[in-house]
């Protein structure tokens, strides 16, 4: 396979850089799970992801799909996740963590693609947005747990190159785009709203030159709005599944009142407390690109209509705190990725001591994200305002590693405590652990302790609630429930027991 290159006015094969665009991010992204030894990496990888692979091997893939579907969830990347726990007998973990790595392997290859095919960049220059997707901590941050979103904007981005910009009757070109969005679309919700905003950009633009729109982009349009109200609950709302926990009080929803929120990594008492939180955010993220980038502007529709539209759904925040597009935060780090784009576009034309200057100043910022662990992070990704968006290291789960024996450890002992019709309770920190590990009782995830306080336990005959030992860890007392008591320590974590 060649792809012509006008810059350079040569042809070359692809594929040794494609080879070593891929091994590059994946050896890249293995260091952490190396370090970790057998605990994976990654929020969702013990909330979600494990816990689904868990499901998969002991009731089937369709049973943990129908939850996945009931729960209204993108089916794309659970599915391609379960059809292998299904018929390999390995632990849960192994699959989240060759899924992550895997991951940035994948996402650095489409932003390959994407220069190199899409923008017709030569070789040189498509490698040098490899070496910087695989090694700034935003793309490294994705791949730690953004699984669903990993995956979805690597489809995402392969689509773009065969946008139509205009009509036409190449139905191949159109095809691969149709197929790449589809799959985008049923892996993420984002990216779902990405491609379909994108579209309906260069709809407007088609009809503004008084062309015939693009059929294709039309359809992606449609798809995209119906599977965003689907992902929303507003078409076909689920069946709230039984349970003895109150309903929650938080709920994501369009447009997003931001001022006055309290819950999860979204607290903000006040505007100025959103205003901080966004400017400290994107500062974190852009500051090492912003000059080069600002130089490197690329021309090309697609990046400025894709990085338009990232940058009006990340900063809305900022215009209207009280009606914005909800996860700010995720928004700005897609918008992260047309910038590398830019990046590498000014160095390719700086001179080579330069780009190595600055390549190794990106990999010194990369290295202790990779290989620090969360008790002695690197300054720049501990400040308390921003951890709560880009966790201080990667060498961290749900928990810090040092933790995670404790915490299995402390389970299995509730196993074998020989409680009586026993209810298992836990915030989304240490669900996934009690789902995984937790034999002989119900498990229920908790979101705030509202929902303790005020839910109907008299089904059960023990309520215990998993979480941090008092004042050890990230134990916060202000997230309590009421009326519990310690039953057990092991380590830093604790079960404890609710009053009748």
């Amino acid at each position: 396979m060649s792809v012509s290159v006008p810059a350079s006015g040569r042809r070359g094969p692809a594929r040794l850089p494609l080879a070593i665009a891929v091994l590059a991010s994946i050896a890249v992204r293995a260091i952490p799970e190396l370090l970790a030894g057998p605990w994976p990496l990654g929020f969702d990888a013990v909330f979600r992801y494990a816990p689904f692979v868990h499901e998969t091997q002991e009731s089937g893939l369709g049973v943990a799909m129908s939850g996945v579907i009931t729960e209204r969830l993108p089916p794309l990347f659970f599915l391609f996740l379960g059809i292998p726990a299904s018929v390999i007998p390995a632990e849960p973990f192994a699959f989240t963590k060759v899924a992550g790595v895997l991951l940035a392997g994948l996402l650095a290859l489409s932003m390959y693609y994407f220069a190199r095919r899409g923008l017709e960049w030569n070789t040189s220059r498509s490698l040098l947005v490899v070496l910087l997707t695989s090694l700034y901590f935003v793309p490294l941050r994705f791949s730690w747990d953004m699984y669903n979103n990993t995956l979805g904007y690597a489809f995402a981005i392969i689509a773009l190159v065969h946008l139509p910009r205009e009509a036409s009757n190449r139905v191949r070109p159109d095809l691969v785009f149709f197929t790449m969005a589809l799959f985008s679309m049923i892996t993420s919700e984002l990216t779902a709203v990405l491609l379909g905003a994108i579209s309906v950009v260069f709809l407007a633009f088609q009809l503004r030159a008084r062309r015939a729109p693009a059929l294709v982009l039309m359809a992606v349009s449609g798809l995209s709005i119906l599977l965003s109200l689907v992902y929303l609950r507003v078409l076909f709302p689920p069946l709230s599944p039984s349970s003895p926990l109150a309903p929650p009080t938080f709920a994501v929803v369009f447009p997003f009142n931001y001022v006055g929120v309290d819950q999860d990594i979204y607290a903000y008492p006040s505007v100025i407390d959103v205003y901080t939180q966004v400017l400290a955010l994107g500062a974190m993220l852009f500051l090492p690109f912003v000059p080069l980038a600002v130089r490197g502007a690329i021309a090309d529709s697609r990046v400025v209509v894709w990085g338009f539209v990232l940058a009006l759904a990340g900063f809305s925040i900022l215009f209207s705190p009280f009606a914005a597009v909800p996860l700010w935060h995720r928004w700005l780090f897609m918008l992260v990725f047309p910038v590398i784009l830019m990046t590498a576009n000014a160095l390719a034309k700086v001179h080579p001591r330069k780009v190595l200057a600055y390549l190794l100043a990106i990999l010194l910022l990369g290295v202790p994200y990779l290989v620090a662990p969360p008790e002695y992070a690197f300054v720049y990704y501990s400040t308390p305002v921003t951890t709560r968006y880009v966790p201080s290291s990667m060498l961290q789960n749900t928990v810090p590693l040092s933790d995670c024996q404790d915490v299995v450890d402390l389970i299995l002992w509730f196993n074998s405590g020989g409680f009586e019709s026993p209810v298992l309770l836990a915030p989304a920190r240490f669900a996934g652990w009690a789902h995984l590990y937790a034999r002989g009782a119900d498990v229920f995830t908790v979101e705030e302790p509202s929902q303790i306080n005020n839910g109907n336990f008299s089904a059960y005959r023990h309520v215990f609630y998993l979480y941090w030992a008092p004042f050890e860890g990230w134990f916060d007392a202000s997230v309590m429930p009421n009326g519990l008591v310690l039953l057990r320590e092991w380590g830093r974590i604790a079960l404890y027991e609710r009053l009748p």
